[in-house]
């Protein structure tokens, strides 16, 4: 119940942000500000699969959906590509670029032929340890088998075991799993990852193909050897396959501090994405780009129908509100600093 009555304001809180012209307002101020709004998804699913599937709700959005969305980006924004894309400058319309996590078939399949009917560039984020596979990241396992074991779970039951497990080591989590679901899992046939063949497809397509680590490994829970051999793996391996060189990343889970940035900088990428909700700015950290997930109930009413008040709501005017606090805290800043002078010379 409290559930249902949160997302219902938040519906009402977006249908007034649009009818009092506030989204208009945020859309335009980080347009003047020469920022891009960088959107994550990672799977893009017909009905039945939508149902069917074990990922988690915040992944997943529906093929019709999408559709719309697209639809939505290619009249009311500039879609750019990754590698040609600059934050600076006031555009005609705020640019917003489409990025993929993880590498799953229906990213190609389903999500790919919508984005190009309405001239939108996609960028993918891969784990090459894990392509041409079925269900091969952990979350989807486990859901898989908490389901199975306990019929009628709630989703959200559900999502924060997955979150507790997320704070594990690798070794933990697997002994836990293990502990609490000895029967292998049974994957939904939906939930399988590209393969190569389908990742030159892509690249001969226009996408751009960057690296999610080799394994989908949470990196600030590694030693500092395992981080680096995950980052610089994944690097040489796109390299090889594609003839080019990789350099672009995106932080699992978005998790980039304990020095994992510096690592990634190290190994020679150029621009790193996190899942921190903001826009891209001129001035943004270019080891810690930030960027806005979009899932099925962040941009429908209900989960039924399309918004695009709510879609600039969960994205647009968050990424305003970050960029605005920003700007506060720097201005700021210099008084607590004058303050601060004057406080010790009257010491």
């Amino acid at each position: 119940m409290i559930l249902v009555l949160k997302r219902t304001f938040s519906m009402l809180f977006a249908c007034f942000l649009r009818a009092s012209g506030a989204l208009w307002w945020a859309r335009r101020r980080l347009r003047l500000s020469g920022a891009i709004a960088v959107l994550t998804f990672h799977r893009v699913l017909p009905d039945q699969d939508f149902e069917g599937t074990d990922s988690l709700a915040g992944m997943v959005v529906r093929e019709r959906t999408f559709q719309k969305l697209a639809a939505y980006l290619s009249c009311r924004f500039e879609p750019v590509g990754l590698l040609d894309a600059e934050p600076g400058g006031a555009n005609r319309k705020l640019r917003a670029m489409v990025t993929f996590d993880d590498g799953w078939k229906d990213t190609m399949s389903v999500a790919l032929p919508i984005a190009h009917a309405h001239g939108i560039p996609i960028a993918v984020f891969l784990c090459p340890g894990l392509l041409d596979r079925a269900a091969p990241f952990w979350p989807e396992n486990a859901a898989n088998a908490l389901k199975r074991e306990q019929p009628g779970i709630s989703a959200a039951r559900v999502e924060a075991l997955i979150e507790t497990l997320k704070a594990r080591s690798r070794a933990d989590r697997d002994r836990l799993l293990r502990d609490l679901f000895p029967f292998p899992t049974i994957p939904y046939p939906a939930d399988r990852t590209l393969t190569w063949e389908d990742v030159l497809r892509m690249k001969k397509m226009g996408v751009t193909i960057g690296s999610h680590t080799m394994n989908h490994e949470i990196l600030p829970a590694l030693c500092a050897r395992a981080a680096r051999r995950e980052v610089r793996e994944s690097k040489e391996v796109i390299a090889k396959l594609l003839n080019q060189t990789c350099e672009v990343f995106a932080y699992p889970n978005g998790d980039c501090g304990g020095g994992v940035d510096a690592i990634v900088a190290e190994e020679g990428y150029r621009l790193a994405f996190s899942t921190q909700c903001g826009p891209w700015m001129p001035d943004s950290d270019r080891r810690r780009i930030p960027r806005a997930n979009v899932s099925e109930d962040n941009v429908t009413f209900f989960g039924k129908f399309f918004s695009g008040a709510r879609f600039e709501y969960t994205t647009i005017w968050r990424m305003y509100r970050t960029m605005e606090r920003a700007r506060c805290a720097d201005r700021e800043l210099p008084e607590r600093q004058v303050e601060a002078a004057a406080a010790g010379r009257s010491l």
